[in-house]
């Protein structure tokens, strides 16, 4: 780590619903973060460890996550891991555009087994704010990609946060998984947390050429029912991104030029209008 202090947002990426893109959209934001100049850190707390997988490769497990930092039992700066891209087979070249110094926290689907111990700590909400406190300077972006539930994780994010985004999926239910997120974020922002803010909602999976159907129609409710000047900028369906992600690497390393690429930095580009 260099010595630089920056000054440093913390945003939880979220939804209470699963298959709407979280974790899809954390490593693509840091991602294209990173390579505007930003320092930026990736915390997997989703018990599935998908984000983790998607940096590290599938069948990669990790002596210690981020549950043994919650559990008190290792520090924060102990396991940092830095994202590097590996070749398929030992003839393949890596990537040309390889984005350097992107860093990680792991998962682990052992995460589970901590959960009890973790919330019979005293002021469990706020221990993820107190484990990050010391590595913030280090960064300018700590992004939280956060489990398709409103239960322990997604509330220690949210206490952690400075603000948070909700991708959400143009399909059936969509309403209530982000109506629900909006309320949970409005009780720990009364009680726990005052200066937590949303930055927006945003939709994966977009695609604009469907009219008068039910993802037309999700879209409209959603912007309708929170305002306009809520929504951020939709990433389109693109076929890349599954692949990256089996390909244990960032669309900005697989499919620079991709519309996934393209969405994101886009995205990306408006979030840090909404930034103080």
């Amino acid at each position: 780590m260099d010595n630089q202090q920056r000054t440093c947002r913390v945003v939880a990426v979220t939804n209470n619903k699963g298959g709407v893109g979280k974790t899809s959209s954390t490593v693509a934001i840091g991602s294209i973060l990173q390579t505007m100049g930003y320092r930026v850190l990736l915390v997997d707390l989703d018990p599935q460890a998908n984000m983790t997988t998607h940096l590290a490769g599938s069948g990669v497990e990790f002596e210690q996550h981020i549950g043994d930092v919650l559990a008190g039992s290792a520090s924060i700066q102990d396991l940092v891991l830095t994202y590097a891209p590996q070749s398929e087979n030992a003839d393949e070249q890596a990537p040309e555009e390889v984005t350097p110094g992107l860093d990680f926290v792991p998962s682990s689907y052992q995460l589970n087994l901590y959960e009890k111990g973790i919330t019979k700590k005293a002021q469990y909400a706020s221990l993820l704010r107190q484990a990050l406190r010391p590595i913030r300077p280090y960064y300018d972006f700590i992004l939280l990609d956060t489990p398709p539930t409103l239960q322990t994780y997604t509330l220690v994010s949210l206490v952690a946060a400075d603000a948070y985004v909700i991708p959400a999926e143009p399909e059936k239910f969509s309403y209530d998984g982000v109506k629900a997120v909006i309320e949970a974020a409005a009780d720990v922002k009364d009680m726990l947390n005052p200066s937590l803010e949303l930055l927006g909602i945003f939709f994966t999976r977009y695609n604009p050429k469907l009219r008068n159907s039910t993802h037309d129609l999700v879209v409209s409710t959603i912007t309708s029912s929170f305002g306009e000047e809520v929504m951020l900028p939709n990433v389109r369906k693109d076929a890349a991104m599954p692949k990256a992600q089996v390909a244990a690497r960032t669309i900005m390393d697989f499919a620079p030029h991709s519309n996934s690429a393209i969405d994101y930095h886009a995205l990306t580009a408006e979030l840090l209008t909404r930034l103080p």
